[in-house]
């Protein structure tokens, strides 16, 4: 399959109608500017898994068709004075095509924090926050990491066993080996989705705004664009800015109800609250190409690797309880995504302990908040209250545990059956690792 990824410069006249596509909001507003030709706009494409930051650093194709940092001889000098106006992360940047995953890769695990979609503006941040602060930021860029398409990627059903994956290893010269875990599934996808005769070629579309943009937003001619973006910023950081409100709640509670909570427990149970609420994304089985060619490779791992079980993708998605989302997320044990994750006070704990210690502080948590005396009536938190709900799947549930079987979670999500007709395979891989203790947040 070839790339043919070589980063182009262009005006607003040549991308105006693929704008007007995904964000007509947008086009408007800069038709209305009507910026002249030196206002350009450098397109790239990536293809599946390419990482377009790798610990902060911008990666970009070059004229050979290869991901080489910013700073490498090869990306010629008009590019780096053009788009070099971030600290040498991604400048302002539009989606054009499906997705970019934002995430910190952490010494054993990856840490999810923003799904990037179609039609959105990032890279704003530091547009306006180095004018305030003189060059300086409060977040450490080299966190960062950024692929096209989800990182967070795994197949339901177990794709270890050695002659099926021998086969793919065969036809898609594989260089991973048969994965142990849930997170080495992606690099396998990866290499699948990139070889010559994957048929499909996935791809993430971005326009980069040149620095020439950035000189002019600023002007009062140009309060319209600058409003447009300082909204999509100040929107984006909402839950941040008021983070610390939901985490004064939380001391409160302990507080009044004498609860001294494992912070291991209280770490995921945080998290799961802003999943509630569209802040940080969960997983969800995926029945579309946003995120992956995810109808390609469940092909393969069907036809060619021969799963046993319908091979259900499972990827990063939202969901919020606000606005009645009608398909819940999920967050797994075996693939531990919370931003913030406190050391277990004891490795003897098992997976329905924890299950169980992170359930009972929701449950405190939601039934505190419910009682006025918190004074917090009206707040996102409150509201969210009244709605949302925290099922518990796990292999060894009975009555006592109050735990939900993991094999009903096909009949209880209806995105399962979903994805499982993509394929052709009705068997459900009932005992996957990922419902080895996982939790479901619904309304």
């Amino acid at each position: 399959m070839e790339r043919f990824n070589q980063l182009q410069e262009l005006t607003w006249k040549d991308v105006r109608m693929r704008v007007y596509m995904i964000n007509p909001i947008l086009a408007d507003i800069i038709d209305q500017i009507d910026p002249n030709d030196s206002y350009t706009f450098f397109y790239a494409r990536y293809s599946y898994g390419d990482e377009a930051l790798v610990s902060g650093k911008m990666f970009l194709p070059n004229e050979n068709d290869q991901l080489v940092p910013f700073e490498d001889s090869s990306i010629s000098q008009n590019i780096k004075n053009k788009i070099g106006y971030n600290l040498g992360t991604n400048p302002m940047t539009l989606v054009l095509k499906n997705t970019l995953d934002l995430y910190i890769s952490l010494e054993k695990r990856i840490a999810m924090y923003a799904l990037i979609n179609e039609g959105s503006v990032f890279g704003t941040w530091q547009v306006f926050d180095q004018k305030a602060r003189g060059n300086m930021i409060y977040t450490p860029i080299p966190l960062w990491d950024m692929t096209a398409g989800a990182r967070s990627i795994f197949m339901l059903p177990k794709i270890s066993e050695a002659n099926a994956f021998g086969k793919l290893r065969k036809k898609y010269d594989l260089k991973s080996e048969p994965p142990k875990k849930l997170g080495e599934h992606w690099k396998i996808f990866k290499e699948i989705a990139n070889h010559p005769t994957f048929e499909e070629k996935w791809e993430t579309e971005l326009l980069f705004f040149s620095h020439k943009w950035i000189e002019s937003i600023h002007d009062l001619a140009w309060y319209k664009l600058k409003s447009y973006l300082s909204d999509a910023a100040w929107g984006g950081s909402e839950f941040w800015r008021n983070q610390f409100c939901w985490d004064l709640t939380f001391s409160r509670i302990q507080e009044r109800r004498g609860i001294r909570p494992c912070p291991y427990a209280a770490d995921i149970a945080n998290h799961l609250l802003a999943m509630s609420v569209g802040a940080v994304p969960g997983f969800q089985p995926l029945i579309d190409d946003k995120v992956a060619p995810v109808r390609k490779l469940m092909e393969v791992f069907q036809d060619e690797y021969g799963s046993r079980y319908a091979p259900i993708l499972i990827g990063p998605a939202y969901f919020n309880v606000l606005q009645s989302s009608k398909n819940s997320i999920f967050y797994t044990f075996q693939y531990q995504t919370a931003l913030k994750l406190s050391q277990k006070s004891s490795n003897r704990s098992s997976v329905v302990t924890d299950l169980y210690n992170v359930r009972s502080l929701l449950n405190k948590y939601i039934q505190e908040i419910q009682n006025s005396e918190l004074k917090i009536d009206g707040t996102i938190l409150y509201e969210l209250a009244k709605k949302i709900k925290f099922n518990c799947y796990h292999y060894a549930a009975d009555e006592g545990n109050k735990m939900i079987a993991s094999n009903t979670i096909f009949k209880e999500n209806k995105l399962f059956e979903q994805a499982m007709d993509l394929g052709e395979n009705d068997k459900f891989p009932k005992n996957a690792p990922f419902l080895n203790g996982c939790i479901e947040v619904t309304i």
